[in-house]
């Protein structure tokens, strides 16, 4: 009985963690923690702007409650190894530019570049045990 207890609890604290938005006027960043995985398999469509829900990804608003843009982050394992990831797709309208970019613990940094409105910038750095990955997004 307690096991489905925590079950339950857990359920509705990953969920009301999916359903966070986001708030900014300008770019943000996050620290990635070791279980922070993504699976993004259905997450990378480019078909619509804003794909699949997976547990570290939000929409992100300006402050005046308009959507800027699409942010997914984590840890996302790769046929070569782990990386800390990060992708984000700003919205057509909203703003004409986006970017990903990650630093990995040890420094190692990546750029995703800037894309236009609509189309994801995805930044990856092998992942590292030691030090802080973390994962940025920017947008103007």
């Amino acid at each position: 009985m307690m096991k489905k207890f925590i079950g339950q609890i857990s359920l509705i604290l990953l969920f009301l963690t999916i359903s966070i938005p986001v708030f900014a006027d300008s770019g943000g960043s996050e620290i990635i923690e070791e279980n922070d995985y993504i699976d993004l398999e259905v997450v990378n469509s480019d078909s619509e702007f804003y794909p699949l829900r997976t547990p570290n990804s939000s929409y992100v608003y300006l402050t005046d409650g308009r959507i800027v843009g699409y942010w997914i982050r984590g840890k996302k394992t790769y046929s070569d190894g782990d990386y800390v990831y990060s992708s984000f797709k700003a919205r057509e309208g909203v703003r004409d530019w986006g970017r990903a970019s990650v630093t990995n613990g040890v420094g190692v940094y990546d750029d995703g570049g800037w894309k236009p409105a609509g189309t994801p910038s995805v930044a990856r750095a092998i992942w590292t045990s030691s030090g802080t990955n973390k994962a940025n997004y920017d947008f103007k």
